[in-house]
């Protein structure tokens, strides 16, 4: 999965894509819900369509089961990301602001984070 990612950054897309496929079978054989939301927010970067907001919401869903905040914020600029590139300019501002709301009152007993999720 991180060598997915590292190569997805260093624009080798093709050997990453196979990567990042690889770690989401395993993952999903595995059933680890920590792992799986990591897999599903790398999943993101290979899919410019529905599929990829679909594991952007699996992202969102398994990090709030496991109380992962970061990667709660992760999925929802992943969603911001599809839907400002689809000029859906409304519904990226609605996960902006939850993205924005999440690092003001998440995890830290309604008060403001020093350090931000995401």
């Amino acid at each position: 999965m991180q060598l997915g990612y590292y190569l997805w950054n260093k624009d080798e897309k093709l050997q990453a894509t196979e990567f990042i496929l690889n770690a989401l079978q395993l993952a999903e054989k595995e059933n680890n819900k920590r792992v799986l939301t990591r897999v599903y927010h790398f999943t993101t970067f290979i899919y410019e369509d529905r599929r990829g907001v679909e594991y952007a919401f699996k992202a969102r869903e398994l990090s709030k089961q496991t109380g992962e905040g970061d990667w709660e914020c992760y999925a929802l600029m992943d969603l911001v990301n599809y839907y400002h590139r689809w000029e859906k300019c409304d519904s990226a501002l609605i996960y902006a602001n939850e993205a924005y709301e999440g690092n003001l009152h998440g995890n830290n007993g309604g008060k403001a984070r020093e350090k931000p999720n995401c």
